[in-house]
């Protein structure tokens, strides 16, 4: 019986090969977008959890109480709390600690030097966190102060080979490295961590070697972080009070010790476990400016949601053709279905014949969709900065997905057409009665709602664009073009003389116009007449505004004479809006930065400008001259329009000849600026190609229902042409029932919109208005695009000869 219900169903797909075409083709698209969803949520829920020590395995967070009563979470200690929490408790069954993450440092081998991303972990990483070795072993690979474990990629970078155990490195620009006096022995290879992992890195140090020039007993300080392995029996919350008395304990001494408590005030610290694999969505814990626990990859958990559920409005919209067109369709059969139930066919065999129809329908779609899900893989990791390799993800969980997806789709797409088809009475049917048309409430309702969905996210591309369009084009208070900015690491000696030669042999050169140093800053308490507050901090020198052309609004630049500027400060609007000061020029700052506090002279005022991205408002900032020198400078190098090239070759030759071991690297600066946005630029090509896929699908279900609506008045056409009808007039007759939908879709979605885009939009500080425009924009394309859908066919229709419609049966 199951075989000739397959070739009853076949012989019908054959038959009709414009509609199941229309059907499988859109059913297809929706069914890629699901796949593609599938795999990206799979990739960004399944973080972390290929270590073997899930789900015991933990990171120890802080929670601190700030001077204004306000507590905030971080997921970092300091060095000495792992050691005395594994020691304090025996629930902890391993712990490491990990430092690194943003911070980078260079390693040399003979005559090469590279810039790499280390991490600095304990000796018992290996025991808690699990990589793949490739050469060596995980027992003792870190046992010694001067063993390193680098990754493939480092390896290969080096040597060209994995099989490098007992190579030698040195780190000539690390002070740790100078007091150890002797090189780094490779003492193991593994692999490069996979893409779903929150630990990225090109070589693992000892934290011993780092704590030999950075020891530090701080029990109020948190940048590090500590990772542990709980016994499975442990009781969470017992723990944390353990860890909290265990800080009391140790923090009691420390608390009246200013050596140790610059803060001055009880922060009240407590502790708690985070689930590594949820460490991968933690942006809902506060990070202390540079992220140096070790975790990187850190990702809001929205975007897996939004791609989600845009997948799953692409696929409902695809259901939605399905079941109209087959609905509509089944005009066509109404003399079978008839025939068949007068012959003794019961409803109940014929819901299973539409069925096995709409199955083998739905497999030759999800076939189409593997197929494409595959040649686009690669496009997809490009537009969503993935690194997914299908081979290497398919697994048992990723199949059931796929296979749990098919049966879903054949309910979803056929199951309520087969009803539908079942109920047709045989009478009515074999007498031509039963009429299916636009006017339907519930094939009217579908439409509705597969053009608000469309309308929702056309709306939500126009908004996505318009936002960033005013990105790229907002005045950001200073110019980029046309600099070029250099990190110098990995220099060996004095950095001073060696930038200052650097500054005189790049300013002889016609090309380049302006050179400056300093550092990229960070944020630091301040302090003014009493008032406390935070602000961003950075370190420049004189050539630094005119050179990034940010006007002065009041006094003077900071002085030429390091000696004498080291002590100078400008300050921009929003910090003497903060301070409340009316007269800041002479007025003296304090600068808390924990280990080293400094009074520093305001001697200028310069407009406020966007030194971050335009999610966050400009705050407070200070600009202060040279202290000293130091491994992490930048330099920046502003040259002619017209001579680029020249101007780019020239940093390259004098950074090289003067500090050959150092890694040159560069950037443009408002290249950086962009890569700010570099996730909001992907997502709105997944939005914009989301929105056109939608519009596509759109048009595929009216272009069916149109034609079949045409097919079942082809007769009414004929009459009305015979008795002087208007090409026009046929044309409203399709049109009017079609736009009036439209329109009320458009009414329908665009407050939905509204509230979505709004939403988004604050989630910038500074942004773009919700104008009507947007929505009327919307509206236009979405009729217009209907209307000219149905016109074309109505076209035809209307141009055909009346002869032969009246002349067919």
């Amino acid at each position: 019986m199951i075989r000739n219900y397959i070739k009853t169903a076949w012989r019908h797909l054959l038959r009709h090969k414009l509609y199941s075409s229309i059907n499988a083709a859109g059913l297809a698209m929706g069914i890629t977008c699901a796949l593609l969803a599938v795999l990206y949520w799979k990739d960004e829920h399944g973080f972390d959890e290929f270590h073997k020590n899930n789900p015991h395995l933990y990171r120890i967070t802080s929670s601190y109480l700030n001077e204004r009563g306000e507590r905030s979470i971080i997921g970092n200690t300091g060095h000495v709390h792992g050691p005395a929490f594994k020691a304090g408790l025996p629930e902890v069954k391993e712990m490491t600690r990990i430092l690194g993450g943003d911070i980078g440092t260079v390693l040399v081998h003979e005559d090469k030097t590279i810039h790499i991303k280390p991490l600095w972990v304990d000796s018992t990483f290996f025991d808690v966190f699990t990589f793949q070795f490739l050469e060596g072993s995980a027992a003792g690979a870190l046992n010694d102060i001067n063993a390193i474990v680098i990754t493939e990629s480092t390896a290969k970078k080096f040597f060209n080979s994995t099989d490098v155990v007992g190579k030698l490195f040195s780190q000539d620009a690390d002070p740790s490295f100078q007091k150890l006096k002797k090189p780094l022995v490779v003492t193991g290879v593994v692999k490069d961590p996979p893409g779903n992992s929150s630990l990225q890195f090109d070589a693992l140090l000892t934290f011993s070697f780092m704590e030999l020039s950075f020891p530090n007993d701080n029990w109020f300080g948190a940048w590090l972080g500590t990772f542990v392995v709980m016994h499975p029996e442990a009781d969470l919350e017992k723990a944390k009070e353990k860890f909290n008395a265990i800080y009391d304990k140790h923090a009691a001494p420390q608390l009246v010790n200013p050596e140790y408590n610059w803060m001055k005030f009880d922060p009240k610290i407590r502790y708690g476990f985070q689930p590594m694999s949820d460490v991968h969505f933690n942006t809902r814990l506060t990070t202390t400016g540079w992220n140096e626990g070790g975790i990187v990859n850190v990702a809001s958990p929205v975007y897996s949601y939004v791609f989600m559920g845009i997948s799953l409005f692409i696929l409902l919209m695809a259901a939605i053709n399905f079941i109209n067109i087959s609905i509509a369709g089944s005009l066509r059969r109404t003399k079978e279905i008839g025939i068949r139930k007068i012959s003794g066919g019961k409803s109940g065999h014929i819901i299973v014949q539409f069925l096995f129809e709409s199955g083998i329908l739905c497999f030759i779609s999800f076939l189409i969709a593997v197929i494409l899900m595959g040649i686009l893989l690669p496009v997809f990791n490009n537009v969503t900065g993935k690194r997914l390799i299908l081979n290497e993800i398919f697994d048992g969980a990723l199949l059931f997905y796929f296979m749990a997806l098919l049966p879903a789709i054949v309910l979803l797409a056929g199951l309520y057409p087969a009803l539908v088809l079942s109920r047709f009475e045989a009478v009515t049917v074999l007498y031509n009665k039963q009429k299916l048309s636009s006017r339907n409430l519930f094939g009217s309702s579908l439409v509705v709602l597969q053009f608000s969905l469309a309308i929702f996210l056309v709306a939500g591309a126009i908004v996505y664009y318009s936002q960033m369009n005013f990105i790229r084009t907002k005045d950001l208070g200073y110019n980029p073009s046309h600099i070029i900015t250099t990190e110098v690491s990995g220099a060996r000696g004095d950095y001073a003389p060696l930038l200052g030669f650097l500054k005189n042999e790049l300013n002889k050169n016609a090309s380049i116009t302006s050179v400056s140093f300093g550092n990229q800053g960070g944020f630091e308490d301040m302090q003014i007449n009493g008032r406390k507050f935070p602000g961003f901090k950075k370190s420049i020198d004189e050539h630094f505004l005119p050179m990034m052309e940010v006007p002065l609004l009041a006094g003077r630049n900071i002085t030429a004479n390091s000696n004498i500027s080291k002590n100078e400060v400008m300050v921009n609007e929003s910090f003497v809006r903060a301070s409340g000061i009316t007269d800041p020029i002479g007025q003296t700052i304090f600068i808390d930065k924990g280990y080293d506090s400094l009074y520093k002279s305001i001697v200028g005022v310069f407009k406020d400008y966007h030194y971050h991205s335009l999610r966050e408002p400009v705050r407070p900032m200070i600009l202060h001259g040279h202290e000293d020198v130091y491994q992490g400078a930048r330099v920046w190098v502003k040259f002619e329009k017209t001579n680029q090239q020249k101007a780019m070759a020239a940093l390259e030759r004098n950074f090289k000849a003067i500090m050959p071991t150092a890694v040159y690297t560069y950037s443009f600066v408002d290249e950086k600026n962009a890569a700010e946005y570099l996730q909001d630029r992907r997502w709105q090509k997944v939005v914009n190609f989301t929105s056109l896929l939608a519009l596509v699908l759109c048009c595929l279900g009216l272009f069916g229902l149109t034609h079949l609506a045409i097919q079942q008045r082809v007769k009414e056409i004929g009459v009305r042409k015979v008795l002087g009808a208007s090409v026009m007039q046929i044309i409203s007759i399709f049109t009017t029932g079609f736009l009036k939908l439209i329109v009320i879709s458009v009414v329908i979605s665009i407050p939905f919109t509204w509230l979505v885009a709004n939403k988004w939009l604050e989630s910038f500080a500074y942004r773009i208005p919700l104008s009507g425009w947007i929505f009327a924009l919307t509206a236009i394309i979405a009729i217009g695009i209907a209307m000219v859908t149905v016109s074309l066919q109505a076209i035809k229709a209307a141009l055909a000869n009346p002869v032969k419609a009246l002349w067919s049966e």
